[in-house]
């Protein structure tokens, strides 16, 4: 049998602490329980504001992207300087 396949015999020291922490964790299993649904509750508030503030910054580009294109459009459709055509007296946005 090859050294790897052995079975390892486990260090005491880090087998107490092991059961140590269980120990504790079963101790505080109700805090610790309403402290990640908090915290939980919390990230998926942040994220759903994140993803609406991120879908308005996308669509405010989307109507700007599309407001220069229609402005190039229309620049074209009339036969004149696009640059002229972004002045305020004439743009479309």
């Amino acid at each position: 049998m090859s050294a790897s396949l052995r079975k390892k015999k486990v260090d005491e020291s880090i087998q107490n602490g092991f059961r140590w922490l269980l120990r504790m964790i079963s101790r505080m299993w109700d805090e610790l329980d309403e402290r990640v649904k908090t915290d939980v509750k919390h990230k998926m508030e942040n994220d759903r504001r994140e993803k609406a503030e991120r879908a308005k910054r996308v669509q405010h580009s989307r109507e700007l992207r599309c407001s220069k294109n229609c402005n190039r459009f229309v620049a074209l459709a009339f036969n004149c300087d696009f640059s002229q055509f972004l002045s305020v007296k004439y743009a479309v946005w």
